[in-house]
């Protein structure tokens, strides 16, 4: 009689369960010291384990007392699998393919997860590159339609002088400095009193009033504007939005979705500024 050592959990059991020695005759199993002997048919199996890697005979006897017998080492374990009946095998069979189903989802988590971090790596190493490259895949035409949100945004905010002289000039000087260019510019005055200039994505310019003022020949004014352009022609204002917003601003806009972007970005304009790279590169 070939028997398997293990470990009987049950009400009437110490908690820890009691360490015994069992076997199989026929459809029955039996455990030695105790007299049960339990017909296989009123055998439950269920598993346990982080990997499911455990598993357990469960039955009540004619009291109704539940009693469960857990094989107390995997050498235990693979003999029951051996020469188990064949009912009880219908369930380790069962038992099997949960193992390597469970396997296969660990592995696959494992997998994705070291692919994450050597991304999450990769990314922080070349992250210059890989904000250029989504910039890359943004066409002209969405980075326009971009630009036209947050210009009616900032419309809806503020006073914008779309003509009169000091917006002919500003257009005049300009159209001279982007001759040939990709971009079908546009050229804004705002009303307003801090000396400044600024770049949106797809070509659009917009200058201050106060700029316009304080400036004494065309000659600056064209030193300003070529240096937006740059800042234009260069997707500076394009790259830092990605940069600052996330690149699923980005990816909104490879697919066409500029609203909420261009929401964003108009709120975000106040902190959003370009580094002292960028600023020599214009």
């Amino acid at each position: 009689m070939q028997t398997f050592n293990a470990i009987l959990y049950g009400t009437d059991l110490p908690l820890a369960g009691a360490p015994v020695v069992a076997y199989f005759t026929g459809d029955k199993l039996s455990i030695t010291d105790m007299s049960i002997h339990v017909n296989i048919h009123d055998i439950t199996m269920s598993v346990g384990g982080f990997e499911h890697n455990n598993f357990f005979l469960n039955w009540q006897d004619e009291t109704e007392i539940s009693y469960t017998l857990k094989p107390a080492t995997p050498s235990d374990i693979s003999w029951v699998i051996a020469h188990a009946p064949a009912t009880l095998k219908q369930q380790f069979t069962q038992w099997h393919q949960r193992r390597r189903t469970i396997k296969i989802v660990w592995s696959s988590l494992a997998t994705i997860t070291v692919v994450c971090v050597l991304s999450v790596i990769l990314l922080w190493w070349q992250y210059d590159a890989a904000v250029s490259w989504i910039a890359d895949r943004i066409s002209i035409k969405h980075e326009e339609k971009l630009g036209n949100s947050v210009l009616e945004k900032i419309q809806a905010d503020g006073e914008i002088l779309k003509e009169g002289l000091a917006v002919d000039t500003v257009k005049k000087i300009g159209q001279r400095l982007t001759k040939n260019s990709r971009y079908n510019y546009q050229w804004f005055i705002q009303k307003d009193k801090s000396i400044n200039a600024f770049a949106l994505p797809g070509g659009i310019i917009i200058v201050n009033s106060a700029l316009i003022e304080k400036a004494d020949n065309a000659d600056e004014i064209a030193a300003v504007l070529a240096h937006e352009i740059q800042h234009v022609e260069q997707r500076h204002a394009l790259k830092s939005m990605i940069h600052s917003l996330g690149w699923a601003a980005g990816l909104m806009i490879v697919l066409g979705d500029v609203n909420v972007a261009a929401a964003v970005v108009v709120h975000q304009m106040g902190v959003m500024y370009f580094g002292r790279d960028i600023e020599d590169e214009a």
